[in-house]
């Protein structure tokens, strides 16, 4: 005979609805399943003529890999979410461009902000996409250096200042 309390139900659905909200809005950063929040704050970060929106989509994905190894990042995305839609007046993904800058400027100082931004920082400018879209060359050690790759090609310098 199986023994239910209601007592125990009660909490098990409580403590099952906490991981959905929080899950809930994990997913609204994740692939495969509601809007995905990570690639426009992406945007906003690293305004970069010439990158492909699938560039910052793929950035997006893998600081979110990097960033979900943290133990606390449930409710930090969750916090963060909820920190860009109170700054934007209740939906960031909703507002256009100039509220949704303000919204991530006043979370500037808030953990998910710091941790998303450091995290993308790095695989932004890792990216040999965003190299070509920027015209850096990459590495040059393996071709000798930038003494004689064009160190001194500073063609946008006024000629009284070279």
């Amino acid at each position: 005979m199986l023994l239910v309390d209601r007592r125990r139900i009660i909490l098990s659905a409580a403590a099952a609805a906490g991981i959905a909200a929080i899950a809930g809005c994990a997913r609204s950063t994740k692939r495969g399943g509601g809007r995905d929040v990570l690639t426009p704050f992406l945007l906003l970060l690293f305004p970069q003529p010439g990158v492909d929106s699938s560039v910052y989509r793929d950035i997006a994905r893998r600081t979110r890999e990097t960033i979900e190894r943290r133990a606390d990042w449930a409710i930090l995305q969750a916090e963060g979410a909820a920190a860009l839609n109170e700054a934007a007046g209740g939906n960031w993904l909703g507002e256009g461009r100039a509220s949704r800058i303000r919204a991530a400027e006043r979370i500037g100082d808030t953990t998910f902000f710091k941790t998303v931004y450091q995290t993308a920082l790095v695989e932004f400018y890792s990216d040999p996409r965003v190299w070509a879209a920027i015209g850096y060359p990459g590495a040059s050690a393996q071709n000798g250096g930038y003494i004689h790759r064009g160190f001194d090609d500073i063609a946008w310098l006024p000629e009284a200042a070279r």
